[in-house]
């Protein structure tokens, strides 16, 4: 699976953040991929990005989102279909948030119902 993401190499000004392809692969054990639907940045994402809080690099913007479940995999729950989910911060494959889609370990996805 690909999808687009926005990544940095090295710390700096906005100006080191690229649109990128990504490879998500399939969820592993315990994964879900998450088709964004809203994506949150705050300024925590600013001061990675500046090197103010160092980073493992490559990284990615974002450590907050909500989406919706497009594949899980082995032992993954897969929500109902009035479900959405919302993400809080954790490592993703697509090297953060601000991306289109994203694989990540399911504990750190919390169901939300549909209105």
């Amino acid at each position: 699976m690909k999808a687009k993401a926005i990544q940095f190499e090295k710390p700096g000004p906005a100006s080191v953040m690229k649109l990128v392809d990504v490879d998500l692969g399939k969820p592993k054990k315990g994964e879900a991929l998450v088709r964004h639907t809203a994506i949150g940045l705050n300024y925590i994402d600013t001061y990675q990005r500046s090197g103010l809080y160092p980073m493992p690099l490559p990284s990615g913007a974002g450590s907050e989102a909500a989406g919706v479940v497009e594949a899980v995999g082995a032992g993954a729950r897969r929500p109902a279909n009035d479900e959405t989910l919302s993400i809080d911060s954790c490592e993703s494959r697509a090297g953060g948030i601000i991306a289109q889609q994203r694989g990540g370990d399911q504990q750190r996805l919390f169901s939300r119902q549909r209105k």
